[in-house]
């Protein structure tokens, strides 16, 4: 139980306004609050539902137009297929200054937006894409079995993501000067935007991407079995429980040389080596962990991982290719 959880009376003081209708009507729009105002200033919207029923065979969502917001808590909302959108989508409207801790979004939160300094710490997201912008937005408390989320932004800069990020999306996003602590499972990332065609020529340098990955602080991450497209690694910082290598012809002969001189045993490792640490132009970076290609149920794979994650650190090490 979190003992930060929201007061249950907080929610129930909402059930006066039975439809979202009254809900918004209220709210004149989630403009004003009726409760008034925090301790902290903001506008109370805390334990509001914004829920848009329907059809469940008709997917259809409602949409309520802002031209901004700022300055409201809305920790501990329900939000079901609700979306708050700009007038243009050429011209988003900035959200800033709000708390959305612990709310829980089902198909809802928002178009193309700007936020800054939000706060979507302890959130369960179901199956949501963020557009636009977030500048110095935190995202604590991530869990795997409640969050599905992507990233398909303009910038993401001075953001904070911490937990079990697991399948996590960010595209081809710019990121900068963005933390991550905890864990990284299985997520990807993008050297090119998304409708980016640069890659047709089977090559990018580092002049040419999307997201260059400028100041992007992952020393308090596990990153493992994740994926970066057309990413340069060089200006980040890994944690030491990771091996990020340079993926270079020096670095892989020295791989190879190693694992026949180490582990030749063991085919299955040369397999993998070659299979994950050759060099590929449009793989330049590589994240190693010592649990990658492990399975909970047969213990002699984590065995197998250690072996050929010592081999890869050895081989970076060696050949100078190990970003620190």
């Amino acid at each position: 139980i979190n003992p930060m959880a929201i007061p249950i009376k907080l929610k129930k003081r909402w059930d006066v306004y039975p439809s979202l209708q009254d809900v918004l009507a209220a709210t004149q729009n989630l403009s004003v609050s009726p409760f008034g105002l925090t301790e902290e200033g903001l506008q109370d919207f805390r334990g509001i539902k914004l829920e848009y029923s329907h059809d469940k065979y008709y997917y259809d969502y409602f949409e309520l137009i802002i031209t901004g917001m700022q300055n409201c808590d809305f920790s501990g909302s329900k939000w079901l297929n609700f979306l708050l959108v700009s007038k243009e989508h050429k011209n988003p409207s900035t959200i800033e200054n709000c708390v959305f801790n612990e709310a829980f979004f089902d198909k809802s939160l928002a178009g193309k937006m700007i936020f800054k300094n939000c706060s979507f710490d302890d959130c369960t997201i179901k199956d949501h894409t963020f557009y636009g912008i977030l500048q110095s937005c935190s995202f604590k408390g991530i869990r795997k079995k409640n969050t599905k989320l992507f990233f398909n932004c303009d910038l993401i800069k001075d953001c904070l993501f911490e937990g079990k990020m697991r399948k996590i999306n960010f595209w081809g996003s710019p990121l900068e000067d963005c933390v991550f602590k905890g864990t990284l499972y299985d997520c990807s990332f993008d050297g090119l935007e998304m409708r980016s065609e640069k890659w047709k020529k089977g090559y990018v340098t580092p002049e040419e991407v999307d997201n260059r990955f400028d100041r992007i602080d992952f020393s308090q991450a596990e990153v493992m079995m994740s994926s970066f497209a057309d990413c340069y690694l060089d200006r980040v910082k890994p944690s030491p429980n990771n091996c990020l290598v340079h993926c270079t012809d020096a670095f892989f002969d020295k791989l190879c040389e190693l694992v026949e001189a180490k582990a030749s045993d063991d085919e299955k490792i040369m397999r993998y080596a070659k299979s994950f640490y050759r060099p590929h132009p449009r793989r330049p970076y590589a994240f190693a962990h010592p649990k990658d290609f492990t399975n909970p149920k047969e213990p002699e794979s984590f065995v197998f991982a250690q072996r050929l994650y010592d081999l890869v650190c050895e081989a970076a090490e060696a050949t100078n290719y190990r970003i620190k």
